[in-house]
This record gives C-alpha cells, structure tokens and sequence, in this order.
C-alpha cells in the first residue's frame, strides 16, 4: 500500500503543477533596469547608453530619440480581446541647457512597431506626426510629460502630464507633481518641475480599464493619491503584442531627456519597488555665481554705457555752457529763426535795466514785469522779464517781438494795440479777472486753456452766473472776440471798424476790400505763428468771424460794461 500511497502523492503533485502552469497567464513578463546597456534596449534616432543612462535627446536641436524593449510584449490574452493589466515604474531627468531654452518632453509609449517613421520632432515628442496625428490606426498610447504648452495640442500648461491614445490631444491630464497629506489630512497639490534636473519616479498602473499616474522625487515614498486617475478602454488600441519603451524630442526648443532605471510587469502591481533610489546620478544645473551670471554681466554692461554716456553728455553741456559765457557770437537756435529780430546777452540787458530796479518798472503783462532800459550807445529797450514758474508765455511774448520787429515798429500806439486793449477789456470785463493776478497765469493764457480744453463758457464770471438771464453761445461768442483781439500776431486781429460792426449786431454782407482778412479761429490757430502756441488746440467747431458778427447781440455786451464798467 505504501508503493501506491507514494505513487499517488506524486501523481497528484504532478496534476497540481499542470494545473498551476495551466492556471498561470502564459503572457505573464516582467523585467527590472536599475542600469542600461547596449543589449538592454533597442535604440532609434538620437538615443544613447551613457554610463549606464537611457539619454533619449541631448541639448541638440531637432533632434527624436526612441529606446524599446529589445522584444515585442504581449498585451492581450489569446483568447480575450480584454487588455492584460501592466504595471511600469521608472525614473527619469529632464535638464535645461545653458545654449537654449527648454523643450519640448518626452513619453512613455506603447506603439505597435518599432523605430521613428512616422513620428517628427518638436511638439510631436517623436510620437507622430502632422499628418497621422488622430488616426485610430495608429494603435498607440502614452503618458506624455510635456514642458512646452502647445495651443494645437489644447495642453493645460508649459509643466504638465497627459494621457494620450491615438492623439498628441491629451484626453486627460495635470499639472506635474503629487499630492500630499496636509494638516488634518487634507491633500494638498504640490508642482514638480519636469525640466530642472531633478530625478523623480513615476508608477503608471493599468487595471480594469482605468489608467492610474503617480510621481514624487525619487527616493521618496509614493504618493497614496494617484496625480492622474482616468477611465480608458484600450482594447481596440492594443493589440495582441505591442513594443513598449520611451520617446522624446527636441525642436528649436532643447534640453537633455534622461532614463536611468525602469521597471515593467504585466503581472506583479509592486514592480516598481524594486527600482534603486539612492546614489543616483544628478544631472541638475549647476548654479552660477551671481557675479558670473548673463543677466549680471549684462546688467553691468549697459549700467557702464549709460553712465559713461551720461558723463560725456554733461561734459559736453558744461563745455558748450562755458564756451557760450566767452564767445559774443552764438549760434541761432531753430525755433528762433521764426521771431529772429535781435539777440542782446543777458549782461548786457541787466546793464540796460539797472539790475531789472524797480525804478524801471514800467507796467506789467500776462506773465511778468515790464522794464524799460537802455544799451549802450543809447538805444532805448522794453524788456519783458517772464518768470520760470510760467507755463507757457514765452512763445507768446517772442511772436509779439517777432511782429513789431518785422513791421519796424517804433513802439508808439497803433490801431492793432487798440485792438489788443479792447481784446484784453473784454475778457476782463466778461471773466470779472484783472488781466495780471499775483500767483495766477496770465487771463489771455487762462482763456485760451479753457478754449482748448472746450470749457469756454466756464470763464464767465461767477457773478453773472449768479444772476442768470444771459446766453451760453452768446457768452462764448464774446470771448472768440476777446481772443482774436488779444491775438500775439496783430495781422490775425480784426479792425476797429469790424469790432463795431459785430457790436452793433450789423449783419452786413462780406467785408470790404482790405478787411477780406478769413477770421476763422481754427484757421487762425493752425497758422505758422499760432502753432507753437498751443500745441493741440480742439478748434472744431469754433465760429468764423462772420458768424459771430451776424448772430452777435449788441446788448449783451453794453448791458455787461454798463454794469462793470
């Protein structure tokens, strides 16, 4: 009985192996690379083994590079057309170069045949191309980790990961990083930059049609939050043997794309366990002294040029300063080609007028004293001393100059300083101002701001306001007049003759000859003369001197100089 107990035992235990053997996936494969060598993959485009390191792209541009496992690897059963599950785990670093900027990634993939054809560079990651880019007949699918935020592609960000089947269109994907357990155990997001060098482990698990993606810094524990969690049917993607391995690509765009273990098993989930984390290789850039870094040289560079440019500017104005005090001749600058009369030094003006006395005084106009005096040889002079807090008035007063030098005048009284007079009576008297107020601008300049700014009417004095019973376009009418009697260029001012005849209401036809002067005062502040004035003066729709004349009311002005006058 013995004999046939034994005989029993080892039929049994015969049976329970085939048993086992039959029960066991027949496609079951796993394989472990802490290092790499020449055998271990197989190797397309720019790809290399150096010491022991996966380096799938350098920092050269326009470059793909492919690494696969030397032999295709089944993915579905033979008599299912239901996946096989799979587990990978790898390490990888992507680091910058210092010659470009960064780009573009690289992918773990899945493909049906090996080699490059039908792949292209740049934001293709060496994964497809143009033209097949969404085509089911591709049979492919990766996690693509992305460092270039391509528009085409609807990428989430420049730092990210994605799921992609068939499609450089992620049909799922994140920012890269992990999630951490923070206080009172709630998860908090943390960002891993894909391309600064660093090493980080990545743990992809394929199960009941759903795709898990985790990573943290290599050496670390994994994170119990998956980063990318999503549901895939890849049953019509794989077929029954697929080649599985990793891609990347530069375009314009460069840097180094780098795997030094990988792990894969389409048996065991914990493959990825038994990847070494400790003593690896850094491929992070090394930082550069601040003193030595582009920005600070550069930095230090154009600091240098401005201030020695600076320098020299203020040489040169010191020297042309100093120059100006000796020589008597001096050059003419542009602007005073137009009102060129004279050029007297000041030394000699502060001579003529007694150091500016007060005893010189002789009146005082819109922006300053008034000071007569005289040169030597005897030539009597007015001098119009204009005060540096002054905005403007200097311009002015030289287009006064400029006419009274051209026109040789002598000086005395004439029709056009009438006419001035009576300009600057109706603004005083329509404003309620003195023409020369202390710490205020001079009230032509006050009127011609608030004509430009189209606030004409606000001039009006408040206590007429106050009464009412008056005519907005009557009140800005009157102070047209009032301005193109005070006008700098007396040849721009209208005759006595034409003062009175708008005063009077007249609505006479055209002007008599010799008074054919066109009174539009946006033609008038277009002039050459008026130009440097103002420098953008809203004349549209100012009226011409005829219309004032013709719509004018004569009793709106005697009324107001009767009552202020």
């Amino acid at each position: 009985m013995v004999p046939q107990t034994n005989s029993f035992l080892i039929t049994t235990t015969f049976l329970f192996t085939l048993l086992r053997i039959h029960l066991q996936p027949i496609s079951a494969l796993d394989f472990i690379f802490n290092t790499f060598n020449s055998s271990s993959l197989l190797l397309y485009g720019n790809s290399t083994i150096q010491s022991s390191t996966l380096t799938l792209t350098s920092a050269t541009t326009f470059s793909i590079g492919r690494a696969l496992y030397p032999h295709s690897v089944p993915t579905k059963p033979h008599d299912s057309i239901h996946p096989l599950p799979f587990s990978t785990s790898f390490i990888f670093s992507v680091s910058p170069s210092p010659h470009f900027l960064p780009g573009h990634g690289f992918a773990f993939v899945f493909a049906p045949s090996s080699g490059i054809n039908g792949t292209s560079s740049s934001q293709h990651l060496g994964l497809l191309n143009f033209t097949n880019d969404g085509n089911s007949s591709n049979h492919m699918f990766a996690v693509k980790f992305d460092v270039f935020k391509n528009q085409e592609f609807n990428d989430v960000s420049d730092n990210h990961v994605g799921l992609n089947v068939n499609s450089l269109t992620s049909f799922a994907a994140h920012d890269a990083g992990y999630w951490a357990v923070g206080e009172q155990g709630a998860l908090k997001f943390r960002e891993l930059k894909l391309n600064d060098g660093e090493n980080y482990q990545v743990w992809i698990d394929y199960f009941d049609s759903k795709v898990n993606v985790t990573m943290a810094r290599a050496g670390k524990a994994r994170p119990a939050m998956p980063l990318i969690n999503a549901s895939v049917d890849l049953s019509a993607v794989f077929l029954d043997q697929m080649f599985v391995g990793f891609c990347a690509a530069t375009g314009q765009l460069a840097e180094s794309h780098r795997i030094l273990s990988w792990s894969f098993s389409n048996s065991n989930s914990s493959i990825g366990d038994a990847l070494v984390t400790s003593n690896l290789p850094s491929f992070v850039p090394p930082k550069d002294s601040v003193l030595r870094s582009k920005g600070f040289i550069v930095g230090v560079s154009i600091g240098g040029v401005c201030v020695a440019g600076c320098g020299v500017a203020i040489y040169v104005v010191l020297i042309q300063r100093k120059r100006g005090k000796k020589e008597v001749g001096e050059d003419i600058e542009n602007w005073e080609l137009e009102y060129w009369p004279h050029r007297i030094g000041y030394e000699e003006i502060y001579t003529a007028t007694n150091g500016f006395s007060e005893e010189n005084v002789m009146g005082y106009g819109g922006n300053g004293k008034v000071y007569k005096g005289m040169l030597v040889g005897g030539t009597k002079i007015a001098v119009k001393r204009i005060s540096h807090e002054t905005g403007h008035g200097v311009r002015e007063f030289l287009a006064e100059v400029s006419s009274l030098g051209r026109s040789g005048s002598n000086g005395r009284a004439s029709a056009q300083t009438d006419v001035f007079g009576f300009g600057v009576l109706v603004l005083e008297v329509v404003c309620g101002q003195k023409p020369v107020e202390e710490r205020k601008p001079g009230l032509i300049d006050w009127v011609w701001g608030l004509k430009e700014r189209g606030n004409l009417s606000s001039a009006l004095d408040e206590r007429l306001k106050g009464k009412g019973g008056y005519s907005e376009e009557e009140v800005v009418r009157v102070l047209h007049l009032g301005l193109l009697c005070a006008y700098p260029d007396p040849n721009n001012r209208p005759m006595m003759r034409q003062i009175l005849k708008v005063l009077e209401g007249s609505s006479e036809g055209n002007q008599s000859a010799g008074e054919g002067v066109e009174m539009n005062l946006l033609d008038i502040t277009r002039s050459p003369t008026r130009s440097h004035y103002r420098q953008n003066i809203a004349g549209v729709g100012h009226p011409s001197y005829a219309d004032i004349r013709e719509s004018f009311s004569s009793f709106y002005v005697a009324e107001r100089v009767r009552r202020y006058c």
